[in-house]
């Protein structure tokens, strides 16, 4: 699973301005960032892991989409939801797993296509 983190790089302002920074330092006015607070920024741009429970195939998708693992879990609880019990004595459903899988990245892709065409929704 190829995942793309953006790492921003902001400076720390102080409180000194552009001027202080000049006369105070002979290379001139660089600002100066401690890592601990470069190392916070990168924590907080990774997306946390989508649970076990959710195919690879349908977390990659929906996860191009949308950053955030709860969504794509709630996705994926709402593809599971669809494919009800047959036969309660053998605890059988409508569709395997693989049909399953198929299923949901289909309609994902369609609701994909229609929240970029600005279908409404009501």
């Amino acid at each position: 699973m190829q995942t793309a983190n953006a790492i921003i790089i902001q400076p720390v302002k102080d409180e000194k301005s552009c001027k202080d920074l000049v006369k105070d330092s002979k290379k001139g006015p660089a600002i100066k960032t401690n890592t601990s607070f470069l190392k916070q920024i990168i924590k907080n741009n990774k997306r946390k892991a989508v649970a076990h429970w959710v195919p690879n195939v349908f977390s990659n998708l929906v996860g191009s989409f949308y950053e955030k693992a709860e969504t794509i879990q709630v996705f994926w609880k709402i593809i599971k939801q669809c494919n009800r019990l047959v036969d309660y004595s053998t605890n059988k459903k409508a569709f395997t797993r693989e049909l399953e899988i198929a299923i949901g990245t289909k309609v994902f892709k369609e609701f994909a296509m229609k929240v970029k065409n600005g279908v409404k929704r009501y």
